[in-house]
């Protein structure tokens, strides 16, 4: 199991829009536009690099480094997500 996947299992099962993962800030829930914390500490850019390559599809490893807005889906335990970098 990924360790992004407890943050999508939450999205999941409180019904939020999405989740956001920013270095620097705690993990948040998004509901509309409203975010709700679901960490007590910030999130650090190591381990959001270990989240994504746990994830990434191997085709594209190289794309998500490169500068821009990347998408791609994962098929979670809570389902098929669309994930935006």
């Amino acid at each position: 199991m990924a360790r992004i996947d407890r943050f999508l299992d939450a999205l999941v099962q409180r019904g939020a829009d999405s989740v956001r993962l920013v270095s620097g800030e705690r993990a948040c829930l998004m509901f509309g536009d409203k975010p709700r914390p679901v960490t007590s500490t910030v999130l650090q850019s190591k381990l959001l690099s270990i989240f994504l390559r746990e994830i990434v599809p191997e085709e594209l490893k190289a794309e998500v480094t490169q500068p821009g807005e990347h998408r791609f889906t994962y098929d979670s335990p809570s389902g098929r997500m669309t994930i935006r970098v």
